[in-house]
């Protein structure tokens, strides 16, 4: 059996987020970044009577090895989340009770906290709702996710990514936080929401909030540019090569159609 440590991580993390009351019974699912592919928790099982060997190893062209269990249903989620998202090693699947509600609803969470920050974005978006286990619904998730660490799931639950599985685990733990606080205010009235100088100003405030921030910025620099400061690094040496090459067949002059070298200054280039 491979990724014994991997195996055992994801274990312990299932049973966290089931005893934090994030997914009732064997409802949610979680995953964690593997050589090659991924391991996900099986299906059809509660968390506490799993074992190591019930973590199920997928590449990501969707085979098992043999003598496994069938993973989770919702297995192409996190395939497809893995090969979108270079910067996330884990993922946690919730149909956490204010997170669901709110998806039923089919309603975002705004910034009405500035905790809303550990998301990477000011608002927690809600995918439109497909069927379990689909490709239309990896689809749509992976869509509304976009650069962002968590989005809701219409009539389904939530999702949570994160650099490990302790941080994608937290991220879950704080939307659905989030979600109860936001379902709770409109109980009572319309909550204000905070807009993007007071979420940055929360940012410089809380040390916690700005890895998740800083990676959310630089994941929006790299989308828009997919080489980043190398592509700009290569634009200039190619120009330099280019000017070099000019000086240097300016410094040629011909003589009975062969060429002789002419000194000149330039030529140091």
């Amino acid at each position: 059996m491979r990724f014994f440590r991997e195996r055992r991580e994801l274990l312990d993390t299932a049973r966290r987020m089931s005893s934090a009351g994030l997914s009732h019974g064997t409802s949610g699912n979680l995953s964690t970044r593997v050589e090659r592919g991924l391991l996900i928790t099986a299906t059809g099982m509660p968390y506490d009577e799993m074992g190591t060997e019930d973590m199920v190893e997928l590449s990501f062209d969707g085979r098992a090895p043999l003598g496994q269990r069938l993973p989770s249903s919702e297995w192409r989620l996190h395939r497809d989340i893995y090969q979108r998202r270079a910067d996330v090693n884990a993922i946690v699947h919730t149909h956490s009770r204010f997170c669901t509600t709110l998806a039923c609803l089919r309603r975002p969470i705004p910034a009405v906290h500035y905790m809303i920050a550990v998301t990477g974005g000011s608002i927690v978006r809600c995918a439109p709702y497909a069927t379990f286990g689909s490709e239309e619904l990896s689809r749509a998730t992976v869509e509304t996710l976009g650069n962002d660490n968590a989005c809701l799931m219409a009539n389904h639950g939530m999702v949570a990514v994160g650099a490990d599985l302790a941080a994608a685990l937290k991220i879950a733990s704080e939307v659905e936080l989030l979600a109860e606080q936001y379902w709770r205010a409109i109980q009572v009235g319309e909550p204000r929401v905070l807009d993007e100088a007071e979420i940055a100003a929360s940012d410089r405030e809380v040390p916690e909030l700005r890895p998740a921030r800083a990676n959310h910025t630089a994941r929006a620099r790299l989308n828009r540019n997919p080489f980043g400061d190398l592509q700009i690094e290569i634009i200039f040496a190619c120009l330099f090569y280019r000017d070099c090459t000019q000086l240097a067949r300016g410094g040629r002059q011909f003589k009975r159609g062969k060429p002789i070298r002419v000194r000149s200054k330039t030529q140091a280039c």
